[in-house]
């Protein structure tokens, strides 16, 4: 009897705890969720869901504000997606609010934007870097690192993880001439989440092992002396969560495994460029559109500043030069297009080859 009574007894209890779970959840469920990231073209992109993201609240409206800026947009269909412009000059917190509901991010945390490379002022960082895996909270003053090679997954060369973290620094200098240029860091992978900090000061973090992402280092490099570039890598993240790279590939893929570079542009500079070829019916002749986004990532305007496209042939002799002067405010920045019509002899293959620059 007194069995029986204890075993009714804890049932209760745990049919009341069922029903106070399952209310929690229904609460949370209930609840907004607002989820951004970016776009690698200048943009935030988002969406706002409740029930963990499988129902999209449509035609909410969204608030986005910056530290001197603000935007507002829509949740589009299904709350998927709301996208908004993302100033050049973005630094620090962003706060999005709908639904009830506030997301703080970093700007530094987003991969707002890939930026058009130079074919000059391209400074490699593949080749040794250090490493310490299981690194300690005082991982800084640390002493016990070793030698890797990089591009590389980390297992492959011999390091196991325990904890699926490691830490991995690289010291480089920078000419003294990009000091006044716009300089950027780009890795083109790093698996899976990481954080960065050059020379003590955390430039920003990225979760996705496949996915490209550049910060801007002009504020706190240094010109002409060591800079030292630190990676703290977590092997597992809610987007290896979701690629499962590691578990198709039979080994932890953990590492800088792509290639990983510094740059320098002008502060008035070509940000993107894509282009496009149409043919006529009958592959004799071909519609060449370039489209170039051109920046200016400072706080003085840009006068007369001369935007050049230039079509090239196979043997990289000039074909065609078009040339126009465009003027940008304070951090501002301007879509250019160009087109060019031309007879195209082997259309089989490329004909041109583009080069573009601005001053």
């Amino acid at each position: 009897m007194i069995f029986a009574l204890l075993a009714a007894a804890g049932l209760g209890s745990a049919q009341d705890k069922n029903i106070r779970d399952k209310a929690v959840l229904e609460r949370i469920n209930g609840e907004a969720e607002i989820a951004v990231s970016g776009d690698s073209r200048g943009h935030l992109i988002g969406t706002v869901s409740k029930n963990k993201g499988g129902i999209g609240l449509v035609g909410e409206s969204v608030a986005i504000a910056g530290d001197s800026w603000n935007r507002s947009a829509t949740a589009g269909e299904n709350g998927f997606f709301f996208v908004v412009a993302v100033p050049l000059n973005a630094r620090g917190k962003i706060t999005i609010e709908s639904a009830g509901r506030k997301l703080i991010v970093d700007a530094s945390d987003l991969p707002l934007r890939l930026t058009a490379r130079p074919t000059t002022r391209r400074l490699s960082l593949e080749g040794p870097w250090r490493i310490l895996v299981d690194p300690p909270t005082n991982w800084q003053t640390a002493s016990n690192w070793r030698e890797i090679d990089v591009p590389s997954n980390w297992e492959m060369k011999g390091f196991r993880a325990a904890s699926g973290t490691a830490v991995m620094r690289k010291e480089f200098r920078l000419p003294r001439n990009w000091k006044g240029k716009r300089v950027k860091l780009r890795a083109e992978g790093i698996y899976s989440k990481w954080e960065a900090w050059l020379n003590g000061v955390r430039i920003g973090s990225h979760d996705g092992g496949a996915t490209p992402i550049e910060f801007d280092l002009t504020d706190v490099a240094k010109y002409g002396e060591l800079n030292t570039l630190d990676v703290f890598i977590r092997a597992r993240s809610r987007a290896a969560d979701i690629d499962h790279m590691s578990v198709y590939a039979y080994f932890e893929i953990a590492g800088i495994w792509r290639p990983i570079e510094v740059f320098a542009v002008e502060p008035g500079h070509v940000a993107r460029i894509d282009w496009s070829v149409e043919y006529d019916k009958d592959y004799k002749n071909a519609d060449l559109t370039i489209n170039a986004t051109v920046a200016n990532a400072q706080a003085a305007p840009v006068k007369d500043g001369k935007l050049s496209v230039r079509v090239l042939d196979p043997a990289l002799h000039f074909v065609k030069t078009e040339s126009r002067t465009i003027s940008l405010g304070s951090w501002g920045k301007k879509p250019s297009r160009c087109r060019f019509i031309s007879t195209t002899p082997s259309p089989g293959r490329p004909s041109a080859l583009v080069s573009t620059d601005s001053t």
